[in-house]
C-alpha cells in the first residue's frame, strides 16, 4: 500500500476513535462535576441537554467516517 493511501486510513481510524470516545467521555465527566458544582439544577440539565445532542451527532460522525474508510480502502 502506498505511504501516503496507508497515512489517510490511519489518520481516518484514529478521527473515528476520537469521535467515539471523546464526547461520551466528556458528557460522563460533567454529569459527575455537576455533583459538586453548586449549579442550579435547571442549568446543569440545559448542559446535559446539549451535550447529548453533540453525543448523538458524534455518533453519526463515527459511522460518517467508517463509510468514507470503507469507500476509501475499495478504490
Amino acid at each position: 500500500m502506498e505511504k501516503n493511501k496507508k497515512f489517510i486510513i490511519e489518520s481516518v481510524r484514529e478521527a473515528m476513535i476520537k469521535e467515539e470516545l471523546a464526547i461520551p467521555l466528556y458528557v460522563s465527566h460533567i454529569e459527575q462535576a455537576f455533583f459538586w458544582s453548586g449549579l442550579p439544577e435547571k442549568k446543569q440539565t440545559k448542559i446535559i441537554e446539549s451535550l447529548k445532542i453533540l453525543e448523538r451527532e458524534s455518533e453519526i460522525h463515527a459511522k460518517n467516517l467508517q463509510r468514507v474508510l470503507e469507500i476509501y480502502t475499495n478504490l
